[in-house]
């Protein structure tokens, strides 16, 4: 019986432990915990509208991940949307975010009304992943910020 009893309380606690190391939409808290576990900073910081979004840095630029497919109240998001801007003096033109556009499958960019370019990096079902899923998307969102970065000619 003490047997089975051992076996019962190691099967929860690694149930226990493999459940906290999913990310979901559905929960900004497992978004902060994951990024804080990979080392990156993130705080949790809500849009004016209620949309939940978590602030960090990637490769030196500032990221806002927002939650989206939310019901009315803003709970249980189904997607994340990470987006990168850049303030830059002369911004960006036309032709620089096209190419972008046009050589990249996982990332969009564009230019805000003062020709600053921005991307963004859907992530179009946002539940249950696994951590080693989560820090691929991250893998992928970091190498993006960096070549868009040098592909703009913006300094980190």
């Amino acid at each position: 019986m003490r047997f089975a009893s051992t076996i019962l309380t190691a099967a929860l606690v690694a149930g226990a432990a493999n459940a906290q190391s999913y990310v979901t939409a559905a929960d900004p808290q497992t978004v902060i915990d994951q990024l804080q576990t990979m080392g990156y900073r993130a705080s949790y910081e809500p849009y004016d509208s209620g949309r939940p979004r978590v602030l960090t840095g990637i490769a030196g630029v500032n990221t806002s991940i927002a939650f989206y497919g939310c019901l009315d109240d803003m709970s249980s998001c189904q997607t994340l949307m990470f987006t990168s801007g850049m303030d830059m003096p002369d911004g960006s033109s036309t032709a620089t975010i096209n190419n972008w556009n046009q050589s990249r499958i996982y990332t969009r960019a564009f230019l805000d009304e003062n020709n600053d370019p921005y991307f963004v990096m859907p992530i179009p079902r946002g539940q249950d992943m696994s951590a080693e899923d989560f820090s691929r998307l991250m893998n992928i969102w970091e190498d993006a910020v960096i070549d868009f970065t040098d592909e703009i000619g913006f300094e980190r």
